[in-house]
């Protein structure tokens, strides 16, 4: 995928962070406490949306071309990390330094999902070896992905908050 799917597949993403944080966080929707935490979390999704790539630190060389410190789809891209990162950040919400963790990490993870397909691959337990499902090569049907993605995030935030909809529905009856 190409950077501007990963930016967009990581802001759909966010809902699913926000969704996880509004599902395991007792508290009511309106507490404004709660908004700055969805925000965060909302944030740091879509950073690490393209953290794999940008964690390389990478620049452009006019002779070389794409140069960076860190292999591309080497240690930056290894799966297990990612999952690890996610799981402590979801065991541990109740601390709230986690909750930035939890959404980076949600990024991340989607960041591979859409890399996955592609012929190159992700690594899943060593940075040198890959694994692909060789299904698009990178760039090819994004739009489609980034539309579906959107509304696979979509549906869950709404099916999980329905307090959400709720807000909204409240709104368009005040300001309709």
């Amino acid at each position: 995928m190409q950077k501007s799917g990963h930016v967009f597949t990581g802001m759909a993403s966010g809902l699913l962070a926000m969704s996880i944080l509004l599902h395991k966080i007792p508290t009511t929707f309106f507490n404004l406490n709660i908004f700055f935490w969805l925000l965060i979390v909302y944030i740091f999704t879509m950073s690490g949306g393209t953290a794999p790539d940008w964690l390389e630190i990478s620049w452009w060389d006019p002779q070389k071309g794409r140069q960076s410190v860190i292999k591309h789809r080497t240690i930056t891209h290894v799966l297990i990390l990612w999952i690890g990162a996610f799981v402590y950040s979801f065991m541990n919400l109740n601390k709230g330094w986690t909750i930035p963790l939890l959404g980076f990490s949600i990024g991340g993870l989607t960041h591979l999902l859409f890399d996955i397909p592609n012929p190159t691959g992700v690594p899943i337990w060593h940075p040198y070896k890959r694994f692909s499902f060789k299904l698009w090569k990178s760039g090819e049907n994004e739009f489609i992905l980034i539309m579906g993605w959107w509304a696979i995030c979509s549906f869950i935030f709404i099916t999980i908050n329905p307090q959400v909809l709720s807000f909204f529905l409240m709104l368009s009856n005040y300001f309709g």
